[in-house]
Formats: structure tokens, sequence, C-alpha cells
């Protein structure tokens, strides 16, 4: 385990309660797409899996915090691919599908 794994484990030591909670949602989330990736690994492999720290940092900007949350790899034909994680908590109801759903972004941040 190297030093940023350890360090990532003390996030209940300094991150607000609720930021903890959205924290730990979102890394589970995470998890579950990247299982999803895994349990068809004879056509996909996970080339890239970003670590997005940018809100631990405090006013410090790295790079890398910008790229997708993973880089897949389509195996048959070498194609890759980026995958964006966003978990969102709290779904609205739209008059125009009548249904449930998440605003996963704003037209400004497509």
């Amino acid at each position: 385990m190297g030093f940023m794994d350890k360090f990532l484990k003390t996030v209940d030591l300094w991150l607000p309660d609720e930021q903890q909670e959205q924290y730990k949602k979102e890394k589970v989330f995470e998890q579950y797409v990247a299982g999803l990736f895994n349990l068809k690994r004879e056509y996909f492999a996970i080339h890239e899996w970003t670590r997005d720290n940018s809100e631990k940092r405090e006013g410090i900007f790295v790079e890398t915090d910008a790229n997708p949350d993973f880089v897949i790899r389509y195996k048959p034909t070498n194609e890759m691919f980026a995958v964006e994680c966003k978990w969102r908590a709290n779904p609205v109801k739209s008059n125009r599908i009548n249904d449930w759903v998440i605003r996963w972004s704003r037209p400004a941040k497509i």
C-alpha cells in the first residue's frame, strides 16, 4: 500500500461529516462502475483509473484531476473511451417525461 492509499484512508479525519458521507458514496459508486467493466473483462480492460483528490488539496490544482475517472479499452478493436462517474443523491420529478430524473450536468459543463 503506497503513501496515497494510506493517506486516503484518513479521509474521516480531515473532511467534515457531510463531505465524508458524499465522498464515501462517490467512491463506492466509482467502485461499482469499475466492477461492471470487470464483469465483462473478456471485452473491456480498465486502462487507467484516475485518482481525484482535488477537493482535499485546498486550492492546489493538479492537472490530472481534470481527467475522466476511467479510460477503458474495448479489447476486440483496441479502441479507447473515457468514463466519468457522477454520483447524484437527489432525483427530481420531471414533468416532461413524468418520471424521476437525475441532473447529471449543466449545459456549461458539457
